[in-house]
Order: structure tokens, then C-alpha cells, then sequence
């Protein structure tokens, strides 16, 4: 493997939007578009009957559309949680990458300048370029992802339009078994 350019790196967003798990149910919750159009279609008049002319039918069906709503905000809900969870672990894995990039990068770069010093060329420098290219590989990978889940996050929220990018901001704690 010889040595391979480092392609165009992706210009980082403009702007973020700070997101927490809490914003994050609580728009999904208010701007469910299934809630929204059961909602609608329960306001419609009954066309079979005419607006009124059952009230303990009307009664039920409005009942059922409230809790058909309900479901389908707790749907929209579950489903932008789980891909802000997702996309915050890529937000981290990208940190990862970032960093294991650099060390290769870096090892690369002090392995090239001694062999120019007139050193042997290391072994592992081979090794180092290929684990470069999978790196490049997993970042641009990582990088389609991350843009996948923040167009299917944000239409879930209500920010479809918004061209910043989605930054989940609740804080991370490891601890060990």
C-alpha cells in the first residue's frame, strides 16, 4: 500500500442545534404528524350522520381519536429517541475516530521523516497505511450515517427544514461493571 492522499475533508456544519433527550420527546410528542392528521380527521364532521346527531357515538369516536393520538405521539416519540441515542453514539465514535486518525497520521508522518533521515523503513509502515485507509473508510461511512440520522431525527422533531445539524447534548457517564 503505498501512501494515499487525505481526501477533501467534509466542511463541518454551519450551525448546531443542542438537542437533549427531553427536548427531544417533547417535540416528537407535539409535532407527531400521525397525531396531527388522526386529530384532523377526527375534527371532520360525520358526513354519514351530520355533526351532532349522535352525541354518545360522537363521544366515542372523539375518545378514540384522542387516544389513537396518543399512541401515535408515544410511536413518533419511541422512534426519535432511538435515533437520537443512535446518533449520539456516533457523535462519539467519530470523536474516537478523529483521534485514532491522528495517531496514525502521525506515525506515519514520524516513520517517513526517519526513512528520509536515511533510516530503514519500518516494517509496520505498510500495516500503518492500510489501518489509514480503513480509518478513512470507517470515518466516511460514520460520516454518511451521521447525516442519515440527523435528516430522519430532525423530520421526526419538526427542524426538517433547519440546515443545522442535530447535536445530542445530554452528558455520558462510563462507569465500569
Amino acid at each position: 500500500v503505498s501512501k494515499v492522499p487525505d481526501p477533501t475533508p467534509e466542511p463541518p456544519p454551519t450551525s448546531y442545534h443542542r438537542l437533549t433527550v427531553t427536548d427531544c420527546n417533547a417535540l416528537a410528542c407535539e409535532r407527531s404528524t400521525a397525531a396531527r392528521a388522526i386529530l384532523a380527521v377526527a375534527d371532520k364532521p360525520d358526513a354519514k350522520h351530520g355533526r351532532g346527531a349522535d352525541d354518545a357515538d360522537a363521544k366515542v369516536r372523539q375518545l378514540a381519536s384522542v387516544h389513537l393520538a396518543r399512541e401515535a405521539r408515544n410511536r413518533t416519540a419511541a422512534a426519535a429517541l432511538e435515533l437520537y441515542y443512535k446518533l449520539l453514539e456516533a457523535e462519539l465514535l467519530a470523536d474516537a475516530l478523529t483521534a485514532s486518525q491522528t495517531r496514525v497520521d502521525a506515525l506515519i508522518a514520524a516513520s517517513e521523516t526517519l526513512a528520509k533521515s536515511g533510516y530503514k523503513e519500518a516494517a509496520e509502515l505498510q500495516q500503518l497505511r492500510r489501518q489509514q485507509l480503513d480509518l478513512r473508510a470507517d470515518r466516511a461511512r460514520l460520516t454518511a450515517g451521521i447525516r442519515r440520522l440527523n435528516t430522519e431525527l430532525k423530520s421526526l422533531i419538526g427542524l426538517d427544514g433547519s440546515p443545522c445539524r442535530v447535536l445530542p447534548a445530554d452528558r455520558i457517564d462510563v462507569v465500569p461493571d
